[in-house]
């Protein structure tokens, strides 16, 4: 808890992950079924699977990676407290009415899921980065660089060339599953704005 208050950059920190990977709570990268996760990520980011899972009206992007990291056959890992494992419980309502739905911080917030998941990789050069992923892999950006992960997303597909796009600099295109904004849209559309780096962002791949 202490490495989460410091930025992902600094020593404590990254003592703290290396503390909670090494731990091997979660299964690794190799073990997980992309095409499951694809198939999640394509048929719920613009139609919310409720009430399996909590809907957040605003910053659901963590929940969502998290659900297709479940559906790609990850086991969740489940304590009573908030701040320990990575999970999810939905329980009957009052008097049976709905469902109440309670979650560890490593499965909504975007910041704590990629320090707990590990990051493996991270760059402030968007070209790089998008010659760093590939299908199946969990993005993060930290849209300041200020040291705390402000959002997270799925890459379903990425193209096999760079080229060019609007103007940009070269670079892989590659489409991203997510919430909050929700959609499923390749980086160089109008909708998908992965590429935007005028506010000086950071970007990760995780766990693998």
């Amino acid at each position: 808890d202490l490495g989460l208050l410091f930025p992902y950059y600094a020593p404590i920190s990254n003592l703290a992950e290396n503390i909670v990977t090494s731990k091997n709570l979660i299964q690794p990268m190799s073990t997980i079924n992309v095409q499951p996760a694809v198939d999640y990520a394509t048929t719920y980011a613009t139609n919310r699977n409720t009430p399996t899972y909590y809907s957040f009206s605003n910053g659901d992007c963590t929940n969502f990676v998290s659900q297709i990291l479940e559906a790609s056959g990850v086991a969740q890992v489940v304590y009573d407290s908030v701040h320990s494992g990575w999970w999810h419980k939905r329980v009957p309502g009052f008097l049976g009415i709905g469902w109440t739905h309670t979650h560890s911080r490593s499965w909504t917030i975007a910041d704590t899921f990629a320090r707990y998941m590990g990051i493996t990789y991270s760059t402030k050069n968007h070209p790089s980065f998008s010659s760093n992923i590939q299908r199946g892999d969990f993005i993060a950006a930290d849209f300041t660089s200020d040291g705390n992960w402000d959002h997270s997303g799925f890459v379903t597909d990425r193209a096999l060339s760079s080229y060019e796009h609007n103007g940009s600099p070269s670079y892989y295109d590659y489409k991203v599953a997510q919430h909050t904004s929700d959609y499923h849209a390749w980086t160089s559309s109008n909708t998908n704005g992965w590429e935007n780096t005028s506010d000086g962002r950071t970007y990760a791949r995780i766990r693998r």
